[in-house]
């Protein structure tokens, strides 16, 4: 993990690597959840684009009440530590 090696330092990571990062982890069948990859990545690309602190809490609700989320603890793991601790956005034109 990079930000551990560097302490202090902020992270970018733009769309394109962050999609790129979540679709390899999802097709990957030592996972688990690969047969549930298009709809995890449809519900964890709205919790990245919620355009609000509401629309954004409201989106990881619904993640983290759906079926696939309550049976994988790999996935729950994997989100909550890299990716859902590392909310703040950047917007850079």
């Amino acid at each position: 993990m990079l930000w551990l090696s560097h302490t202090g330092c902020h992270v970018y990571l733009c769309d394109f690597h962050r999609k790129q990062a979540w679709q390899r982890w999802l097709r990957s069948d030592i996972h688990g959840v690969s047969l549930h990859r298009e709809e995890l990545f449809d519900m964890m690309e709205r919790c990245a684009t919620a355009a609000t602190a509401e629309a954004y809490s409201n989106m990881v609700d619904q993640l983290t009440q759906s079926n696939v989320w309550k049976t994988s603890v790999q996935l729950r793991e994997w989100f909550t530590k890299q990716w859902l601790s590392a909310k703040e956005v950047v917007h850079i034109h």
